[in-house]
């Protein structure tokens, strides 16, 4: 089932117990869940699939979408063409500092209880929902190359994409942007553009242009619903494509061709944004994907 796997623990010798194991899988039809005495940090890095509870429901996740369950749920991920995840297990109690210094105690008990009796996903669109799935790629950098101080940069990382879900969930119970607003329908539509021409130049005038908006009202209308600007989300977008193209299987590619294939107009700009969203150079990241075992 799975082509391509790299799995990581964090061992905290003080605890004498594994604190986190982070699975990065490409699978070709599913991914089952076998512990459920853990958190789950679940993402869609590429492709689409739909999650099934231990009690039957489902919940469908697209490109870049993510979900966070508590301990003692049960799933497992189902999907028709080979897939990227990322699956994060962890009790967050063993990074969460007893005093709570940076969440409220309470604040994080209405948090998991909210997620568990919810199971709501969080927006591909929106920029936390990236801005998880880059954390995801730090931890799994960290984890790579660890020295003496990796597991605090783990812990801060764990505790930046609970941040970053926390801030998302609060916004849509306070009214925030998201399928309510009169011009999400509109937005999609020029998403959808965005990733049909990535590897073309793309204006703001005809983005603009589709969702039959002036430029500036877009420009606002795109970052109150996605979370970030027009120009980010293009780079996002175009950096996963460089990133689908790298992890083919015997597929060879010139950085610089392959930066212009993407729509950049040279490499160092390419690598420098590669490397920012993924944590390691176009270079490396081939290199891990061509190795079985990471």
């Amino acid at each position: 089932m799975i082509q391509r796997e790299n799995t990581n623990n964090l061992y905290s010798e003080q605890k004498k117990k594994v604190l986190l194991t982070l699975r990065h899988l490409l699978v070709e039809n599913g991914y089952e869940n076998t512990n459920s005495k853990t958190a789950v940090v679940f993402s869609v890095v590429d492709g689409s699939g739909t999650i099934v509870f231990s009690d039957g429901k489902e919940l469908p996740l697209d490109a870049k979408e993510c979900v966070f369950f508590d301990k003692g749920n049960g799933f497992c991920f189902r999907c028709d063409a080979p897939t990227e995840i990322f699956v994060l297990q962890l009790n967050f109690s063993d990074f969460i500092d007893g005093q709570y210094v940076v969440f409220e105690k309470k604040r994080i008990g209405a948090f998991f209880e909210g997620i568990v009796r919810s199971r709501r996903k969080i927006d591909g669109m929106h920029c936390n929902a990236r801005r998880i799935q880059e954390s995801l790629f730090w931890i799994e950098n960290e984890l790579e190359n660890r020295d003496g101080g990796s597991e605090y940069v783990i812990k801060a990382y764990v505790a930046l994409l609970l941040s970053f879900a926390m801030q998302y969930f609060h916004g849509e119970e306070n009214g925030g942007a998201g399928k309510a607003d009169p011009h999400y329908e509109d937005i999609q539509k020029t998403i959808l553009y965005i990733n049909e021409h990535i590897s073309e130049k793309i204006s703001l005038d005809e983005l603009a242009k589709i969702a039959m908006m002036g430029k500036t009202n877009y420009s606002v209308t795109f970052k109150k619903i996605t979370g970030m600007t027009v120009w980010e989300y293009i780079l996002n977008a175009r950096i996963e494509l460089a990133s689908s193209y790298l992890m083919e299987n015997g597929a060879e590619y010139n950085i610089t061709e392959l930066a212009f294939q993407c729509g950049f107009n040279n490499s160092a700009h390419f690598n420098k944004t590669f490397k920012k969203l993924k944590g390691k150079t176009p270079s490396d990241f081939k290199k891990d994907s061509d190795n079985p075992c990471f």
